[in-house]
């Protein structure tokens, strides 16, 4: 098995994606502290959304996710 270093996921809006009022605010309180310079750090169990709360930021800036 062969592992590509340069594979890079790019970020894009899901069709089905529901963003609701407190995914919204999660969002919003993420690009403040992205745009202060700190690091987010999403937390929870698993089964959550923080993978895909994760790559919504990521979209919203448009970075990818490596």
């Amino acid at each position: 098995m062969s592992f590509n270093s340069t594979t890079v996921l790019e970020p894009r809006s899901l069709p089905n994606f529901v963003e609701t009022p407190y995914v919204s605010d999660m969002a919003e309180r993420a690009m403040s502290y992205i745009a202060a310079g700190f690091p987010i750090h999403f937390r929870g169990i698993s089964g959550t959304g923080k993978t895909t709360l994760a790559m919504h930021v990521a979209s919203m800036i448009g970075r990818p996710w490596l």
